[in-house]
């Protein structure tokens, strides 16, 4: 028997099953709705990533294909049966019967240059199937002449390499005139920031100053974990643009306890007391943006005196400071940074030093080796890839192998600069490369 209460109860669950499965309906098919709203969703998000990731990808093709039409229109592709070679140097030619003529240092060391032009000749350009056509521009050493005549000359000649000169004020004319007329420019012995930004037929053997920080950064990076850096220039702005580029290019984690200073020499009373206070008792690597003579040897009579443990980095041109006394230099423990320099005890360099006596009946010097690396290496670069061979061999060809020079740029629209650069030391008293395996430590110098 069942009773009016219970069946009521019983009519009451059944209503509330049902409630229940109406409900659980309702959630798994809005859950099936919303599943489904999730999938079209990813569909389309995915969809969405790809039509990017299409545009990206189109857009950096465009990118590419940009910079390959920008990098054919500056370089374009022009083989020759034959090239003609501009070389200006200060000869001097028209003071050649003057008595004082051999004493004139720039003279000497262009005529050393042109010896070495054509020791060049000898070994490159007798053995090539390509006619290359030398021509040998006086510049007299003056602004005026360069400005006038050897403008006039190069125009004439209808040159496809321009090489030289050797004077800094004598750059920047030939650098115009080397991107009005798309003529390869290669800078010897100088290199000026402003024609490196604005030629891209500009191609310097020396560094630029930031290429300079940049490789010094790595070194000291490399092989000095446990020193502070301090750099030394001769104004705040070139201070703050070195301690940039010094931060942009370290990684300072591998550092003990990496530290930094900077100094403007003309701010500050230097004495042997002064220093002591910077160095600071510490292990310190000190970069010299100093190329002033008697700035520099003031710096290192003071220098000498200290008794702290350093390492000092300076440009190579140091040691051509008739003032600067080397044993000086040795004792703070310096490393010259250059291009690769002559090496006497090179094989290469013997070979060469003989050949040249034997021809000229006198020594060869630094100005007759780059002159001879120099052409040697550009005459090849021509005759391989034509009158814009810089987008072959530099812009295509990373590598570069090659002893003495690895051009770089910055973007498409600049000039080259050569970062091979070198550090020496001196060891035992005789200056050598510095390999960073087998850098000297201070505290085994001090045993």
């Amino acid at each position: 028997m069942i009773l009016v209460q219970s069946l009521r109860q019983q009519l009451n669950g059944n209503n509330l099953a049902r409630i229940f499965s109406i409900f659980l309906m309702l959630f798994v098919f809005q859950s099936c709705i919303l599943q489904k709203q999730d999938v079209e969703q990813a569909k389309l998000e995915s969809q969405f990533i790809k039509q990017k990731n299409n545009i990206d990808t189109i857009k950096t093709s465009l990118i590419e294909k940009k910079k390959i039409d920008t990098i054919d229109i500056i370089y374009p592709d022009v083989l020759k049966e034959s090239y003609n070679i501009a070389i200006v140097l200060p000869l001097l030619l028209s003071d050649i019967y003057d008595k004082e003529y051999n004493q004139e240092v720039i003279s000497t060391a262009a005529l050393d240059f042109y010896r070495g032009v054509l020791l060049a000749l000898e070994d490159s350009i007798s053995k090539l199937d390509i006619n290359i056509n030398i021509f040998v521009l006086d510049n007299e050493k003056s602004k005026f002449k360069t400005d006038t005549g050897i403008i006039q000359q190069l125009e004439e000649i209808d040159a496809d390499l321009i090489i030289g000169p050797f004077l800094i004020k004598n750059i920047k004319v030939i650098s115009e005139f080397s991107l009005k007329n798309k003529i390869p420019f290669v800078s010897l012995f100088s290199t000026i920031d402003s024609c490196i930004v604005k030629n891209p037929y500009f191609i310097s053997l020396e560094p630029t100053e930031v290429r300079f920080i940049e490789n010094v950064s790595r070194y000291i990076e490399k092989n000095f974990k446990n020193h502070n850096i301090i750099l030394i220039t001769t104004s705040t702005g070139k201070t703050d643009f070195a301690l940039k580029t010094v931060l942009n290019t370290i990684d300072t984690s591998v550092f003990s306890s990496f530290k930094t200073s900077t100094v403007n020499v003309n701010n500050i009373s230097w004495s042997t007391a002064s220093y002591i206070k910077l160095l600071n008792d510490e292990k310190n690597v000190l970069l010299f943006l100093i190329d002033n003579e008697v700035m520099v040897n003031s710096i290192i009579t003071n220098l000498v005196a200290v008794e702290n443990e350093i390492v000092t980095i300076v440009p190579f041109k140091w040691l051509y400071f008739n003032s600067v006394d080397i044993s000086y230099l040795e004792k703070i423990n310096t490393y010259f940074v250059s291009k690769p320099i002559m090496e006497y005890s090179d094989s290469s360099v013997i070979v060469f030093t003989k050949r040249y006596r034997k021809k000229f009946k006198t020594e060869a010097t630094k100005y007759s080796y780059t002159a001879y690396l120099t052409m040697l290496y550009f005459t090849n670069q021509l005759v391989s890839h034509g009158k814009y061979f810089p987008k072959e061999a530099f812009v295509k060809n990373p590598e570069q192998k090659s002893r003495f020079f690895y051009f770089q740029r910055t973007n498409n629209s600049q000039g080259f600069d050569n970062s091979n650069v070198k550090f020496y030391t001196f060891n035992k008293h005789k200056l050598e490369e510095a390999k960073p395996l087998i850098v000297r430590d201070i505290d085994e110098d001090k045993k």
